[in-house]
């Protein structure tokens, strides 16, 4: 009986102990994770109107949702982060392509880990919070952007994207954002270029997550429903984030909208497009640290063809330039996310 007892009591102990450490374990990890917070209740997008792929992806990512690893995250100034999860696919775009370029060469990528990446662009509150409220006005002047057709382009309002940021701005920005969140340098940071493209497929390998390209330089019936572009039908150019279809990860205006930098050095040739050395087969967690001074711009925007907003679309610009029509969307990587996978 005593015996009993005893073993009975280092059981207990043992159990409270291994509670103790794992308790330890997780605040320290979570005090590493700044103020990144689960989302209650994140909902998941509807895929039946999305391209082949989609309804895999999508159960692709409830599988890796856990108590410790949620669907969507949100920091301190409101920006939320959806689960993307390591995987393979095929980076680039088939010759059959309408709109493709010779840059889009199709090749095997694989991402070993997994990520958060914003659910929508960088909106102007969002960067004025980090950058202050008076950044560089002058550059958000509508006076400063006039519109081909004479106009000009409606730049002020909180949920519109921010745009008019060269890719040093956005490093100024995320070094910010981790000092306010309390994290590691590193831990905000832009998308690689093999990364946004995952992302923005979802699963799908056709031109757009909703389906092929029908119109390359006209208005395309997909496109209208997933992004804002040169021939979208609704007044201003400029769109506030979120209006439009997500993909099965639940990302809005991957295609279109604002293009957006992500951390890619590169070269521009005229005869090629965007070079990088990371366009070769069988790679794993690829990005390019060399170029001339440009960096990667993917996505398309409000002033491009429906082309120029496919999900392989190749797009680059001087890292200090700044552009009319080219905001951000922002990758945070949490330390509770340590999911790896082999290359098959």
């Amino acid at each position: 009986m005593k015996i009993k007892a005893q073993t009975v009591l280092v059981l207990l102990l043992l159990s409270l102990f291994s509670t103790v450490v794992i308790s330890q374990a997780y605040a320290e990890n979570n005090t590493a994770n700044g103020n990144l917070k689960a989302v209650d209740k994140a909902n998941y997008p509807t895929v039946e109107r999305l391209a082949a792929g989609s309804k895999e992806a999508l159960t692709n990512q409830k599988e890796r949702i856990s108590k410790r690893i949620p669907l969507e995250v949100e920091n301190g100034i409101g920006m939320r982060f959806r689960l993307v999860p390591a995987g393979y696919f095929n980076m680039g775009t088939p010759t059959t392509e309408k709109g493709r370029k010779n840059d889009e060469t199709q090749h095997r990528v694989t991402l070993t880990k997994a990520f958060y990446l914003g659910v929508r662009e960088v909106t102007q509150l969002q960067w004025k919070k980090v950058m202050g409220k008076d950044w560089d006005a002058n550059r958000m002047q509508p006076s400063a952007i006039m519109l081909s057709t004479g106009g000009q382009l409606r730049t002020n309002g909180d949920d519109l994207p921010i745009i008019r940021v060269s890719w040093d701005d956005c490093q100024d920005f995320l070094k910010k954002l981790c000092q306010m969140e309390g994290v590691p340098e590193g831990t905000y940071r832009l998308p690689t270029e093999a990364e946004w493209e995952y992302a923005c497929r979802a699963g799908t390998e056709a031109a757009f997550y909703a389906g092929e390209v029908t119109s390359p330089e006209g208005q395309d019936p997909i496109l209208d429903t997933i992004g804002w572009y040169s021939d979208s039908q609704n007044g201003d150019p400029l769109q506030p984030t979120g209006r439009k279809q997500p993909n099965a990860w639940g990302l809005y205006d991957m295609s279109g909208g604002v293009s957006e930098w992500v951390q890619d050095a590169c070269t521009y040739d005229r005869s090629v497009g965007i070079i990088t050395s990371t366009y070769q087969d069988n790679v794993k967690d690829p990005i390019s640290e060399k170029g001339d001074g440009g960096r990667v711009i993917r996505g398309g925007s409000w002033s491009n063809y429906a082309r120029q907003c496919r999900c392989g679309s190749r797009n680059g610009g001087n890292q200090t330039t700044v552009y009319n029509s080219t905001g951000l969307r922002v990758v945070v990587q949490p330390r509770f996310l340590s999911e790896k996978i082999q290359p098959k």
